[in-house]
């Protein structure tokens, strides 16, 4: 990529963040009309042709809708964004889970943890169950809590694997990076041995193939961001 490319997907960039913030900080809310592109190229100072590329990426986002001689309206990311809207919400947050944040995803993995549970002790091979152990075993010695938090959602997300549903999969899969936010922020507050506990128990109920067991233990695992002293709401 040239020097030139570089420097026009930054700015492109900046003008994509900056209306995100807006629409995010609920300055810009559903159903207001976004500045002419002429407008925005005077009021952030970029080019024609910035705006047009910044507006089709917030587009494709799910953040604005482009109507045909109308205008640029903002929409509600929250119904018509896709996986990309997750990495936008960390930006403006500065990385960081807030308290409804983290009550969706641990709700919305409460419903999908048991389900995935549940196939991989229906589905898993015997070579799927000693690479999930391998998995384990770089868990309980991993000492650097940043890396640990990759371990574990790399553990949760070869349970979604083995479950041979591939919508779950790649559902899992396009929310890790705030999946390890949350686990983060977890393991601040209260360390990483629940984590691990918990972690080696569903390894065993699937393992014995105990698909009630495995279930009860992901929606127990969900229920400690949100309830009690463990609690990071």
């Amino acid at each position: 990529m040239s020097e030139d490319n570089k420097n026009s997907l930054s700015v492109r960039q900046t003008f994509v963040r900056e209306i995100e913030r807006q629409i995010l900080s609920e300055e810009l809310k559903p159903g207001d009309r976004l500045p002419t592109s002429r407008e925005l190229c005077t009021k952030m100072g970029v080019s024609l042709t910035i705006v047009n590329a910044g507006v089709a990426e917030l587009a494709n986002k799910g953040f604005v809708e482009v109507k045909p001689r109308h205008g640029v309206y903002v929409t509600d990311y929250r119904t018509s964004g896709n996986p990309a809207v997750l990495s936008s919400i960390l930006q403006y947050n500065g990385g960081r889970l807030n308290a409804h944040d983290v009550r969706s995803f641990c709700e919305t993995r409460a419903a999908l943890d048991p389900m995935a549970a549940g196939l991989a002790v229906q589905r898993a091979t015997e070579k799927d169950l000693e690479e999930w152990g391998e998995l384990l075993e770089r868990l309980r010695r991993e000492e650097d809590r940043k890396v640990f938090c990759v371990r574990i959602t790399e553990f949760i997300y070869r349970m979604y694997r083995m479950s041979d549903n591939f919508l779950l999969t790649v559902l899992y899969h396009c929310t890790m990076e705030p999946q390890q936010r949350m686990y983060q922020q977890f393991i601040e507050k209260n360390g990483t041995d629940a984590v691990v506990q918990n972690a080696e128990e569903v390894f065993r109920y699937v393992s014995e193939r105990n698909a009630p067991a495995a279930a009860a233990c992901m929606r127990e695992t969900m229920r400690l961001p949100l309830e009690g002293e463990t609690a990071i709401i």
